[in-house]
Formats: structure tokens, C-alpha cells, sequence
């Protein structure tokens, strides 16, 4: 039974997996704000490519797995990078029902792409860009992860 969650990009991104002992992702789900730690090697942080996500809209889908890996909740948001940097991570400042809201995501570029035509957030938006990750770990505990810590 893992004790704390982790995450991984979602099994589709392009980027490889990155493994329980590469890092630790922490997120605070429900306020939409949170630090997240993440050890990270060269091949997943693109420093060009960052740059180019600034000002551009992201579309992050979440997906929650117990232990028997089983899919506990799958979330959604939708914001406009406002930073990305390697040390910090990329911060979204969220639209729709968590306008004024920011998110960071860790500093893992590998696992961000390009939105196919015709993908849309739930509320109809057209990202830019989109990243698929799971965690493995319930909401509630990564919450309290992040309040502890």
C-alpha cells in the first residue's frame, strides 16, 4: 500500500513515465493552488519549449488510481501559462469556475503537447496545449501531503 501519491505523465503523453523514485508530486486539488516538488532529469525539462507555452492556454486532465490501480476520479482544468520555469514548475492561472485561481504543474515539459484539432475542454474551451497525468494516490490524501509539508 503506497503511503504518499505520486504521479506519472498519462501513459499516452510522448514523454516516459516518470518513476515513484524520480520525484514527488504534490497537488492541491480542490482550492486549484499548490507546490509541487519533482525531481526531474534533462529529458523532461525543454527550456525552448517552455518558453513557447507562455500566454498560451493549457488543458490539464487528472486522473486519480487507488492502490489496485482502479480509477478513483478524474479531474479537469483548463488556465494560461503565466511561468514556466525549470526550478518552479509551470503555473497556470485557471479560467472558468476557478477563474483567478493558479495551478503548478511540475517542471516536466515531456509531458505537455500540442492540442489536436477538435479537442476541447468540458466547458467547450479550445487549448493550446494539453497534459494528461496520473496519480496514484486519492485527492484527499495528496491534500493533505501538501498541508503537512
Amino acid at each position: 500500500m503506497r503511503n504518499t501519491p505520486y504521479c506519472s505523465p498519462h501513459p499516452e503523453a510522448p514523454a516516459s513515465r516518470a518513476s515513484k523514485d524520480a520525484g514527488r508530486c504534490r497537488f492541491k486539488v480542490e482550492g486549484r493552488t499548490n507546490l509541487t516538488e519533482h525531481a526531474h532529469t534533462d529529458s523532461h525539462w525543454d527550456a525552448a519549449f517552455a518558453a513557447t507555452l507562455l500566454g498560451k492556454t493549457l488543458l490539464m486532465n487528472l486522473t486519480f488510481l487507488d492502490d489496485e490501480g482502479e480509477v478513483l476520479e478524474r479531474q479537469q482544468f483548463f488556465g494560461v501559462v503565466i511561468d514556466a520555469t525549470e526550478h518552479e514548475g509551470i503555473v497556470l492561472d485557471l479560467l472558468g469556475e476557478h477563474d483567478g485561481d493558479t495551478y503548478t504543474l511540475p517542471p516536466q515539459t515531456s509531458a505537455i503537447q500540442k492540442a489536436e484539432a477538435g479537442v476541447t475542454s468540458l466547458a467547450g474551451d479550445k487549448p493550446d496545449f494539453v497534459a494528461s497525468w496520473i496519480i496514484h494516490g486519492a485527492p484527499e490524501v495528496a491534500n493533505d501531503l501538501d498541508e503537512e509539508i
